[in-house]
């Protein structure tokens, strides 16, 4: 999943760089986009949710932000299976996000908890 920060004064910090935590809406986002694209065959019956973050902040980012979320089809199959045996399972989403310049500015993993809907009573 790719998702982008068009760059506005708002968004900006005290040194006239991207706030880190429009960084981080903006990884978190790219993570929720990439798992639910990756569980729409069973979107309906599933409820994401963000449990947590491991994130490197490596160099400041400047002007426009792009994340890139990564989700192994590996990762995905043992999600899918894990629901279907425990009705939950967690999952880390690896982001990176460049800069206008292409730097790769902040790294992430977004860990995630996906749960089985209840059944309706």
């Amino acid at each position: 999943s790719k998702c982008r920060l068009h760059f506005r004064s708002s968004l900006g910090n005290h040194v006239n760089t991207v706030h880190a935590a429009a960084q981080f809406a903006l990884i978190e986002a790219s993570s929720g986009a990439a798992l639910i694209a990756s569980l729409a065959d069973i979107l309906d019956d599933v409820v994401p949710l963000a449990a947590g973050a491991e994130v490197a902040y490596r160099a400041p980012a400047l002007g426009d932000c792009t994340a890139d979320a990564t989700l192994d089809q590996e990762d995905i199959d043992r999600v899918k299976q894990e629901l279907k045996t425990n009705k939950r399972s967690k999952v880390g989403i690896r982001v990176a996000l460049a800069d206008s310049h292409g730097t790769i500015s902040t790294e992430a993993t977004v860990f995630w908890h996906v749960r089985m809907k209840p059944p309706p009573k």
